[in-house]
């Protein structure tokens, strides 16, 4: 396995764990200043998505956490 494959993969694991965004998101070493965690989630939604399909409520909450703010 590549790393790509282990990031996403944890990642993974601990969303359908129910782990909130956030903790992953530290687990992941992700900057807390920095947009990249959410700009990953956006990128491998299609990845992501069909996992969480049989957790509505945490697929909706992954909509809520990449989608951007409207003004």
């Amino acid at each position: 396995l590549k790393g790509h494959s282990l990031c996403i993969g944890g990642t993974l694991h601990y969303l359908l764990m129910e782990v909130p965004f956030d903790a992953v998101k530290t687990m992941g070493r992700w900057s807390d200043s920095s947009e990249s965690f959410t700009l990953y989630l956006r990128h491998h939604a299609l990845i992501l998505a069909p996992f969480l399909q049989s957790k509505p409520k945490l697929l909706e909450n992954l909509r809520r956490y990449i989608l951007p703010t409207v003004k």
